[in-house]
């Protein structure tokens, strides 16, 4: 999401750009069908949502990353680990839902961004099980040159979930000569 805003904002300084799993705020119409269908963007938006998980984190994550997962355990023991190590800082579960808060305030800039299309590639990239269905042409409506590459048997988690298909499909599209 936010690679986005800056390619559109700063096009000279983007040669290629890679979306996983990106949904774009305001773009229509998957915009608000997915955001009105994921709970998780209203409770990571609603302001006390960070105070409320707050010293709870092993808690919150793991129970949280099974909803938009596919490969049950995707997440490594020390994966794990540090996810809850670095979210259990001081402000940083907080911080990382005002992300989420922010959505509205992303969603009018997109609609103003997305009157000029991009013209460098892009590549969506979503799990087969998550947002591979529609993040292609979710993306056609901001740019011209847009390459796909859907992982198999993944959800959200795609480093996670298929390590390999996410290494391979960025080497060949960001090595790739144009």
């Amino acid at each position: 999401m936010v690679a986005y805003a800056y390619a559109a904002q700063y096009p000279n300084e983007v040669k290629k750009l890679a979306l996983m799993d990106a949904l774009l705020p305001g773009i229509e119409p998957v915009w608000s069908q997915v955001s009105a269908s994921a709970w998780w963007f209203g409770f990571f938006s609603w302001q006390p949502s960070g105070s409320i998980v707050s010293g709870k984190e092993k808690e919150f994550l793991t129970g949280f990353w099974h909803v938009v997962a596919f490969a049950k355990d995707s997440f490594t023991k020390e994966e794990s680990a540090e996810f809850i190590r670095a979210y259990s800082l001081n402000g940083v579960i907080t911080g990382s839902f005002r992300w989420f808060g922010a959505f509205s305030q992303d969603a009018k800039d997109n609609v103003e961004l997305m009157k000029t299309k991009l013209n460098m590639p892009v590549l969506t990239m979503g799990g087969q099980y998550f947002a591979a269905a529609f993040l292609k042409e979710h993306t056609k409506i901001v740019a011209n040159d847009v390459h796909e590459t859907n992982i198999p048997n993944s959800g959200h988690w795609l480093v996670q979930e298929n390590t390999a298909a996410v290494q391979k499909g960025l080497l060949e599209f960001f090595l790739e000569k144009k």
